[in-house]
Protein backbone atom coordinates (compact mmCIF):
# COMPACT_ATOMS: atom_id res chain seq x y z
CA UNK A 1 0.00 0.00 0.00
CA UNK A 2 2.89 2.32 0.84
CA UNK A 3 4.36 1.73 -2.65
CA UNK A 4 0.99 2.55 -4.22
CA UNK A 5 0.73 5.85 -2.28
CA UNK A 6 4.31 6.76 -3.21
CA UNK A 7 3.64 6.03 -6.88
CA UNK A 8 0.39 8.03 -6.79
CA UNK A 9 2.15 10.99 -5.14
CA UNK A 10 4.94 10.81 -7.76
CA UNK A 11 2.45 10.91 -10.64
CA UNK A 12 0.68 13.85 -9.02
CA UNK A 13 3.92 15.81 -8.60
CA UNK A 14 5.03 15.04 -12.16
CA UNK A 15 1.67 16.30 -13.40
CA UNK A 16 2.03 19.52 -11.40
CA UNK A 17 5.53 20.16 -12.72
CA UNK A 18 4.32 19.96 -16.33
CA UNK A 19 1.77 22.70 -15.65
CA UNK A 20 4.57 25.17 -14.91
CA UNK A 21 6.21 24.43 -18.28
CA UNK A 22 3.39 26.36 -19.97
CA UNK A 23 4.28 29.64 -18.28
CA UNK A 24 4.52 32.86 -20.27
CA UNK A 25 6.86 35.80 -20.13
CA UNK A 26 5.80 38.81 -18.10
CA UNK A 27 6.25 41.17 -21.03
CA UNK A 28 6.16 40.78 -24.78
CA UNK A 29 9.64 39.90 -26.04
CA UNK A 30 11.25 42.30 -28.51
CA UNK A 31 10.80 41.62 -32.22
CA UNK A 32 13.64 40.01 -34.09
CA UNK A 33 15.44 42.05 -36.73
CA UNK A 34 13.94 39.86 -39.48
CA UNK A 35 10.40 40.62 -38.27
CA UNK A 36 11.15 44.36 -38.20
CA UNK A 37 12.50 44.11 -41.76
CA UNK A 38 9.46 42.06 -42.84
CA UNK A 39 7.07 44.81 -41.77
CA UNK A 40 9.25 47.49 -43.36
CA UNK A 41 9.16 45.63 -46.70
CA UNK A 42 5.36 45.80 -46.75
CA UNK A 43 5.32 49.60 -46.58
CA UNK A 44 4.84 51.43 -49.88
CA UNK A 45 2.77 50.90 -53.04
CA UNK A 46 1.96 47.42 -54.31
CA UNK A 47 0.07 46.38 -57.47
CA UNK A 48 -2.16 43.35 -58.04
CA UNK A 49 -3.86 42.10 -61.22
CA UNK A 50 -6.13 39.04 -61.38
CA UNK A 51 -8.77 37.70 -63.75
CA UNK A 52 -12.32 37.63 -62.37
CA UNK A 53 -14.56 34.55 -62.41
CA UNK A 54 -16.88 36.45 -64.76
CA UNK A 55 -14.12 36.83 -67.36
CA UNK A 56 -13.09 40.39 -66.52
CA UNK A 57 -10.06 41.83 -64.78
CA UNK A 58 -9.50 43.14 -61.25
CA UNK A 59 -6.55 45.48 -60.74
CA UNK A 60 -5.63 47.30 -57.57
CA UNK A 61 -2.94 49.26 -55.83
CA UNK A 62 -2.52 49.25 -52.08
CA UNK A 63 -0.45 51.82 -50.25
CA UNK A 64 0.58 50.70 -46.77
CA UNK A 65 1.88 53.45 -44.51
CA UNK A 66 4.31 53.12 -41.58
CA UNK A 67 1.56 54.26 -39.17
CA UNK A 68 -0.44 51.08 -39.92
CA UNK A 69 -3.01 52.62 -42.27
CA UNK A 70 -3.68 51.56 -45.84
CA UNK A 71 -5.61 52.71 -48.91
CA UNK A 72 -6.62 50.42 -51.76
CA UNK A 73 -7.72 51.71 -55.17
CA UNK A 74 -9.58 49.17 -57.33
CA UNK A 75 -10.20 49.11 -61.07
CA UNK A 76 -12.63 46.41 -62.20
CA UNK A 77 -12.96 45.87 -65.96
CA UNK A 78 -15.96 43.75 -67.01
CA UNK A 79 -16.12 41.47 -70.07
CA UNK A 80 -17.94 44.26 -71.95
CA UNK A 81 -14.99 46.61 -71.17
CA UNK A 82 -17.02 48.75 -68.75
CA UNK A 83 -15.00 49.90 -65.77
CA UNK A 84 -15.75 50.51 -62.12
CA UNK A 85 -13.40 52.34 -59.74
CA UNK A 86 -13.62 52.48 -55.96
CA UNK A 87 -11.35 52.85 -52.94
CA UNK A 88 -11.14 51.43 -49.45
CA UNK A 89 -9.18 52.44 -46.39
CA UNK A 90 -8.28 50.71 -43.16
CA UNK A 91 -5.52 49.54 -40.87
CA UNK A 92 -3.03 46.74 -41.39
CA UNK A 93 -0.41 44.80 -39.51
CA UNK A 94 1.73 41.70 -39.46
CA UNK A 95 2.36 39.22 -36.66
CA UNK A 96 4.59 36.25 -37.33
CA UNK A 97 3.58 34.90 -40.73
CA UNK A 98 0.09 36.44 -40.56
CA UNK A 99 -0.82 39.63 -42.42
CA UNK A 100 -4.10 41.20 -41.31
CA UNK A 101 -6.28 44.11 -42.32
CA UNK A 102 -9.33 45.85 -40.93
CA UNK A 103 -11.55 47.63 -43.46
CA UNK A 104 -12.57 50.99 -41.98
CA UNK A 105 -14.63 52.29 -44.89
CA UNK A 106 -15.07 53.19 -48.54
CA UNK A 107 -14.16 56.38 -50.33
CA UNK A 108 -16.39 57.49 -53.21
CA UNK A 109 -15.80 60.82 -54.96
CA UNK A 110 -13.95 62.14 -51.93
CA UNK A 111 -16.70 61.15 -49.48
CA UNK A 112 -15.81 58.66 -46.71
CA UNK A 113 -18.38 56.00 -45.81
CA UNK A 114 -17.38 54.23 -42.56
CA UNK A 115 -17.75 50.50 -42.10
CA UNK A 116 -19.78 48.88 -39.35
CA UNK A 117 -17.13 47.84 -36.80
CA UNK A 118 -19.40 45.08 -35.46
CA UNK A 119 -19.50 43.41 -38.91
CA UNK A 120 -17.12 40.42 -38.77
CA UNK A 121 -16.50 40.56 -42.54
CA UNK A 122 -14.33 43.70 -42.21
CA UNK A 123 -11.59 41.75 -40.42
CA UNK A 124 -9.28 39.73 -42.68
CA UNK A 125 -6.27 37.52 -41.97
CA UNK A 126 -3.84 36.11 -44.50
CA UNK A 127 -0.95 33.65 -44.38
CA UNK A 128 2.21 35.17 -45.81
CA UNK A 129 3.54 32.80 -48.49
CA UNK A 130 6.41 34.91 -49.88
CA UNK A 131 7.60 38.41 -49.05
CA UNK A 132 10.57 40.05 -50.72
CA UNK A 133 11.37 43.67 -51.48
CA UNK A 134 9.62 43.26 -54.86
CA UNK A 135 6.97 40.50 -54.48
CA UNK A 136 4.32 39.75 -51.87
CA UNK A 137 2.26 36.55 -52.05
CA UNK A 138 -0.35 35.80 -49.42
CA UNK A 139 -3.40 33.56 -48.93
CA UNK A 140 -6.72 34.32 -47.27
CA UNK A 141 -7.27 32.14 -44.23
CA UNK A 142 -11.07 32.29 -44.74
CA UNK A 143 -11.36 31.77 -48.52
CA UNK A 144 -7.96 30.27 -49.48
CA UNK A 145 -7.75 32.85 -52.31
CA UNK A 146 -4.13 33.64 -53.21
CA UNK A 147 -2.88 37.08 -54.12
CA UNK A 148 0.43 38.08 -55.70
CA UNK A 149 1.42 41.74 -55.62
CA UNK A 150 4.42 43.52 -57.08
CA UNK A 151 6.07 46.56 -55.54
CA UNK A 152 5.65 49.62 -57.76
CA UNK A 153 6.93 53.19 -57.53
CA UNK A 154 4.67 55.91 -56.07
CA UNK A 155 4.32 57.32 -59.62
CA UNK A 156 2.43 54.16 -60.73
CA UNK A 157 -1.09 55.04 -61.96
CA UNK A 158 -3.76 52.35 -61.85
CA UNK A 159 -5.17 51.75 -65.34
CA UNK A 160 -2.43 53.78 -67.05
CA UNK A 161 0.82 52.18 -65.90
CA UNK A 162 1.69 48.58 -66.71
CA UNK A 163 4.35 46.25 -65.37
Amino acid sequence: MKIFKTALLSFFLIGCSSINQNSVTETKPPLSQSKIEQRAMMIGMWYGDLPTKEGGRKQWTVVRSPDGTYKVDFLITSVDSSQQRFSETGVWGVSGNIYFSIYLGAIDQGQFYPSNRSDPSIYDAYKIITLTSSTFEYQSIDTSNRYILNKVPPSFILGQSEL
